[in-house]
């Protein structure tokens, strides 16, 4: 049998059905290598039939016609669902590439049945070349994951695609003992739900070749292993369900066959592998099935959740839990870890660094040369208090960096409300007494060793007067030590003569 063109287009893109990552996304629509051949196919058998003059369809195709029906009708009435635009539009595209698969199946079996068994079987080899191509890019996925930590989507779909289509790269589905992860492959289909259930097809359509064709057996025996093989390694139930269903519906054919020796060997085989493989991975496997059958308290529906949650407040939830405002039940769970970030009012030592890096940004980002701060400016932002942290601080400098219009940001320069609290505030010079703003190191020292005189040189005490760890003071004082500044001497003598 001559191939003609609408064949060939016909055997590419049944060959290609199952490639969902191939896509490009637009505002409007994504376009999928499937959804571009589909529709050219529809186009072009249209064009072939108008040529021809045949408007006649086989009676499967209007049956399929009459299943598109009435999808279409139950689809059509989920529009009355619809609440916002950003719904409507999802809708719009849903039915648009909805429309062109159905359009595409309904003329496609009506192209397969007129030019004959030649053609279908060959459609059949298409596919199942297109789903091995797939399976094989699945395993080459799931190894570059596992020994080198290459994501292969990144490499190919982002090429093919120019960075637009679905790259997303392994699916993870969890981890055992928090450490080994578990993988579950996509391939190039996007979710090994879909790539599950799509294995069936292929594995339904040859085994009865298999069990009938005695000249290439083999071969579609290595072909049917493989991507079993590979829809077990997508963890998929819906693609062990199709399976089952599969089966049942091939039964009468197949019946025949279960008194077979080699099929009972084959079989027996097939078991004694699978539990050799259950027992030498047994603690893997129980992580997966536990996982796969854990319920949510009082549900139905099995759900996993391989989640770290960090929780930020700026509220005394004690306090909260005391007048019924908050969810003890919630807090106990949320309370593992708990760190304490102390406002920036306690810890003045952090703004001269702050606001050099603030400087730099600002001053890049409004394409001006590198600014400095004056020391006035820098003891109006030591005295201040800082109600809104390193936020305000942050806002404080771009305002500065932008009023300025010297090399210098100056007291004019800043926000009127730090301007005014520092007017207003008693010893606004305290903080800085006697000592350079801009010199991190000494201003940290004489914090720490103020720190060491009131708690008379507690550690423990001195560290949480600080808002810092017992292991970052014992740090930052081996530091000084080995610069010569011994602080807790220097402590020591200062507690004497206030004494």
């Amino acid at each position: 049998m001559k191939l003609g063109w609408l064949d060939w287009l016909l055997l590419l893109t049944v060959s290609v059905l199952t490639y969902e990552k191939l896509s490009w996304s637009t505002p409007a629509v994504t376009l999928t290598w499937t959804n571009l051949l589909a529709t050219a196919f529809v186009i072009a058998f249209l064009i072939d039939r108008v040529r021809r003059r045949d408007a006649l369809l086989h009676p499967a195709a209007i049956t399929l016609a009459g299943f598109m029906a009435a999808f279409a009708a139950v689809y059509l009435a989920g529009y009355f669902d619809l609440t916002d635009k950003a719904a409507l539009q999802f809708w719009l595209k849903g039915l648009g590439a909805w429309g062109i698969h159905f359009a595409y199946l309904i003329l496609a079996v009506a192209h397969l049945v007129r030019r004959g068994q030649v053609l279908y079987i060959r459609a059949i080899y298409a596919f199942t070349a297109g789903m091995v191509v797939n399976c094989v890019y699945g395993i080459l996925q799931l190894g570059l994951q596992i020994a080198a930590g290459i994501n292969l989507d990144s490499v190919v779909v982002g090429r093919l695609t120019s960075g637009q289509g679905g790259v997303g790269g392994i699916n993870v589905y969890g981890t055992v003992s928090g450490s080994q992860h578990v993988y579950r492959i996509n391939a190039l289909t996007g979710d090994p739900n879909h790539l599950g259930v799509m294995l069936c097809v292929p594995l339904m359509l040859l085994l009865p070749y298999y069990l009938g064709d005695r000249r290439g057996r083999r071969r579609i025996g290595l072909v049917l292993l493989f991507m079993f093989a590979v829809q077990v390694l997508t963890l998929s139930r819906s693609g062990a369900l199709g399976d089952a269903a599969g089966i049942v519906v091939l039964l009468p054919q197949l019946r025949r066959f279960l008194p077979s020796a080699r099929t009972l060997a084959i079989g027996t085989a097939a078991v004694l592998g699978g539990f050799a493989l259950v027992y030498t991975s047994s603690h893997f496997v129980r992580a997966v099935v536990a996982s796969h059958t854990q319920l949510s308290v009082g549900g139905t529906q099995t759900l996993r959740a391989d989640v770290r949650v960090i929780a930020a407040t700026n509220k005394n939830l004690e306090q909260l839990v005391r007048e019924g405002k908050f969810r003890d039940d919630l807090y106990f769970r949320l309370n593992v870890v708990r760190i304490t970030m102390p406002p920036l009012r306690s810890r003045k030592e952090d703004i001269p660094l702050l606001v050099r890096s603030f400087l730099r940004h600002f001053s890049r980002a409004n394409e001006k040369p590198l600014l400095d701060i004056t020391t006035d400016a820098m003891n109006t932002l030591l005295a201040y208090d800082w109600p809104g942290n390193v936020r305000e601080l942050r806002t404080a400098i771009e305002h500065g960096v932008v009023m300025t219009s010297g090399p210098k940001v100056t007291v004019r320069d800043l926000p009127r409300a730090i301007r005014e609290s520092a007017g207003n505030a008693s010893g606004a010079s305290t903080v800085a007494e006697k000592v350079n703003p801009l010199d991190l190191a000494e201003t940290e020292k004489r914090l720490i060793t103020q720190a060491l005189a009131s708690t008379g040189g507690n550690i423990t005490a001195a560290a949480n007067q600080l808002g810092i760890s017992r292991r970052t003071l014992h740090r930052k004082l081996n530091e000084m030590n080995a610069q010569g500044r011994n602080v807790r001497e220097q402590a020591r003598g200062a507690k004497k003569r206030t004494k």
